[in-house]
């Protein structure tokens, strides 16, 4: 079974989000920021992260860059709704940082499966 490393501060849509997997039939581990999910990758492995942009402790970007360094082939969807003032674009950053595909929130669970499948078997497989 693929294993998928969610990174969210907010508990709600790491319970949702980890629902959707569950039921999807994806082994779940959660991390409510950006330092919890490097350790976290430190202890396990993974298949795909699917990480939020704005957390405290460390943000998205910050461990965009972290996982990049250290696991560079492991798959990232980053996730965001943005900053509240609309002056940034997070998730063209992302991609930029090295995400490997990226979702604004809010977002329906038949795309967010689509995506988190497409990164774990790109080829179908």
């Amino acid at each position: 079974m693929k294993r998928i490393l969610l990174v969210d501060d907010d508990a709600l849509v790491r319970a949702s989000l980890a629902e959707i997997l569950n039921d999807g039939g994806y082994i779940v581990c959660e991390a409510a920021d950006g330092n919890q999910g490097l350790a976290t990758l430190e202890r396990d492995s993974f298949d795909l992260v699917v990480l939020d942009i704005l957390m405290p402790e460390r943000d998205g970007l910050e461990t965009i860059r972290a996982i990049r360094e250290k696991w560079a082939a492991l798959p990232v969807l980053a996730i965001s709704g943005g900053d509240v003032t609309g002056w940034c674009d997070y998730l063209r950053i992302a991609a930029a940082l090295g995400a490997d595909d990226t979702l604004a929130k809010p977002f329906l669970s038949s795309d967010f499966m689509l995506r988190v499948s497409r990164l774990i078997s790109p080829t179908g497989i």
